[in-house]
């Protein structure tokens, strides 16, 4: 916990240093999401979803994904994916992207709060010819979250995540970071909405903020 929370003080930092000179755009991510818990401690789940950018006007990138998770207790859970991605490239042409990952998450409640981390690790497979220099991609992902269980159908949340490159990366400890605010709306026990607004940092030669908007709709079956 002490070490991401050095991490994230660093990124943060590190966007005041160079909000001088960087790309600023603008997104909106929309997605649809399907549950079924098989039992009281397995479920599957499957995304689809389109993330426009470029001030909203171009589909920079659409995915499916396929994931089960396995509820060991009320605290710990783990899940495994696979994501299927078809990413723009700068010529305008799309990409086949292959995603892998496995989440380890913590969850506590200390009434109305809820906490939780979770840890991922991911590897992303791209085509032979696409020129990166490290293929897989290796990431961690750490995500803290925090939300408030109101005993309501909306349950606002704010959470952060950090991108550490396990290769490449050209030497940076975190290449990326996002921080967002948004709200569940759960409509019935069925059908839940998610509206939220994020910040996503990228640390590059050209350091980047994109400001998102984000729609989701979620059906338990």
């Amino acid at each position: 916990m002490n070490k991401g929370l050095v991490l994230l003080s660093a990124a943060v930092f590190a966007c005041f240093l160079t909000a001088k000179s960087q790309i600023n755009d603008a997104g909106l991510w929309l997605s649809g999401n399907f549950e079924k818990n098989l039992s009281q401690s397995f479920g599957l789940s499957f995304t689809q979803e389109l993330r426009l950018m470029e001030n909203m006007s171009v589909a920079d990138v659409v995915f499916s994904d396929l994931g089960t998770e396995y509820r060991f207790n009320k605290h710990f859970r783990f899940a495994v994916h696979y994501r299927w991605i078809n990413n723009r490239r700068n010529d305008e042409s799309y990409a086949s992207l292959h995603r892998f990952y496995a989440d380890l998450s913590y969850r506590t409640k200390f009434s109305p709060v809820i906490i939780s981390v979770r840890e991922r690790i991911q590897s992303e497979f791209a085509p032979f010819n696409s020129g990166n220099t490290s293929n897989p991609e290796l990431f961690s992902r750490t995500k803290a979250t925090v939300k408030l269980d109101l005993d309501r159908r909306i349950s606002p949340y704010f959470y952060t995540e950090l991108f550490n490159p396990l290769n490449g990366g050209n030497g940076r400890i975190i290449t990326k970071g996002r921080y967002c605010l948004g709200f569940d709306y759960e409509l019935n026990s069925r059908h839940k909405l998610d509206i939220s607004y994020m910040i996503q940092h990228k640390w590059e030669d050209v350091p980047e903020n994109d400001y998102i908007v984000g729609l989701g709709y979620t059906f338990s079956l």
